[in-house]
């Protein structure tokens, strides 16, 4: 049977926006930078993706995507419009033409926050509150959150978005001649923070290959924490996998956890972080058990290490 190995599906993990506008104070080319409405460049990052699709968790842009704009005590509604050819980037412009932001003049700093998505009325980027039920594409980009906060000039003006929400990935790879699928697949022991759910049905991308995606909010996971369970179609029983350590699942970074299956064997290979969502390069090493946990057979288990217990 083939191999599936883990493919590291490269994600937004930064968009740059510039401002373009003008404004009173002349320019080296003689144009006034005062009193010219704010635009925004935004340019994604191409990405290898899950699905064919587009969202802030691939890198592209939606049209009427609508991201909240806050400088000073205002907050604006800017829309993006993707490129035609490339919908990587795009061009973000006031949702209210007669209401945007403007230019005082080309050298003072200012502050700005941008984050996305936005609801009218905001102040504020909302607190990050993911869906229980990742199952579905739509649901799994509903759970990303994405910000920038800086200041910016007129000679510098991008802002460099970030991911809010943690990647999670549980990466089974599958040997033998025997096919293997999986039932109720679910990440449990949760935090639930600010009314998060503990415990999360990730996506699939692909019925294909063995990978199992979910976004969460910053955390950590404690040792003796029951995380991954799931069922081997066609076995009574349930593997459950609890964490012999912490894991810090941090913002921005994908923890890739990685398992083997071999006919009816379940094989726990460690841990990898992979830095940022747009990087297939791990910071850290693998972690925990290479051996065999357990083997199941007829819907029973025999124990071979202490991670099998």
């Amino acid at each position: 049977m083939k191999r599936y190995r883990l493919i590291e599906y490269a994600y937004l993990g930064m968009l740059v926006l510039g401002f373009t506008a003008c404004s009173q104070d002349e320019l080296t080319d003689g144009s006034p930078v005062n009193g010219t409405p704010v635009t925004f460049t935004a340019s994604g990052i191409v990405a290898q993706q899950s699905a064919i699709t587009r969202a802030t968790t691939d890198g592209t842009w939606e049209s009427d995507m609508t991201v909240g704009i806050k400088i000073g005590e205002d907050v604006k509604a800017y829309t993006a419009m993707p490129d035609a050819a490339d919908n990587t980037k795009a061009t973000l412009a006031a949702a209210d033409a007669a209401d945007p932001f403007y230019w005082q003049n080309a050298s003072t700093p200012i502050a700005v926050k941008a984050w996305y998505p936005y609801t009218a009325g905001q102040t504020e980027p909302p607190m990050v509150v993911v869906k229980a039920n990742q199952s579905t594409r739509a649901d799994y980009d509903a759970s990303d959150y994405i910000i920038a906060q800086q200041d910016v000039n007129y000679s510098n003006p991008t802002l460099n978005f970030t991911h809010r929400t943690a990647k999670v990935t549980v990466n089974i790879n599958v040997k033998g001649t025997s096919a293997v699928q999986l039932d109720n697949v679910r990440l449990s022991g949760l935090s639930g923070a600010d009314g998060n759910p503990t415990e999360v049905k990730p996506y699939h991308p692909d019925p294909d290959q063995m990978i199992y995606e979910a976004l969460l909010p910053e955390q950590t996971l404690t040792a003796n924490t029951m995380f991954l369970s799931f069922a081997i179609r066609g076995f009574a029983f349930e593997y459950t996998w609890t964490t012999t350590q912490n894991y810090n699942l941090q913002a921005g970074y994908n923890t890739v956890f990685n398992f083997t299956v071999e006919r009816n064997e379940v094989v726990f290979e460690g841990c990898t972080l992979l830095a940022e969502w747009n990087q297939g390069q791990s910071t850290e090493g693998s972690t925990g058990p290479s051996a065999l946990d357990y083997i199941i057979e007829d819907g029973t288990y025999k124990v071979y290490t202490e991670a099998g217990l």
